[in-house]
């Protein structure tokens, strides 16, 4: 098993129409994307188009781990993927920040970087969750999101 699970996407929604031997025959209702004789086929889920917002729970963090469709350069109206999920107290609807930290110039005498404050430049909409994952949509963001970035509440 992967680090967070599998990742499935929902091609389409298939009506199972008969049963003919070991074989069962289904009518292809809706098409999302491709569709291919190897595909998986789960039991559909249907969901609720309407989220109630509410806010995340207070302190809460964790990080965004990968987008959707695997791109590198995140922003709004992209789904991504979080290492929290219901066992950490997200639930469907909450509303969470992303944020990046800033910095300062390099020391010269330490060659480090000062850490300064956290700084929120996204907004997560909790679209889904599992036990220890969850999926949301980019809102807002006006920066690139990046996997590893950090989200919640921080303030």
């Amino acid at each position: 098993m992967a680090k967070y699970g599998y990742q499935y996407y929902l091609a389409g929604v298939l009506e199972i129409i008969n049963r003919e031997g070991g074989y069962l025959v289904g009518n292809i209702v809706t098409a999302y994307r491709a569709i291919h004789i190897e595909d998986y086929v789960l039991p559909y889920e249907p969901r609720s188009p309407y989220v109630s917002l509410t806010e995340g729970p207070s302190g809460m963090w964790g990080r965004v781990f990968m987008s959707e469709e695997r791109q590198e350069l995140i922003g709004a109206g992209h789904i991504v993927f979080l290492d929290k999920g219901e066992k950490d107290g997200v639930r469907t609807g909450q509303i969470f920040k992303v944020y990046y930290q800033e910095t300062e110039s390099l020391d010269p005498k330490t060659f480090r970087q000062p850490m300064l404050e956290n700084v929120p430049f996204a907004d997560l909409l909790i679209l889904h969750i599992e036990d220890t994952t969850a999926t949301a949509l980019v809102t807002r963001s006006t920066r690139n999101i990046k996997s590893g970035a950090v989200f919640g509440d921080l303030d």
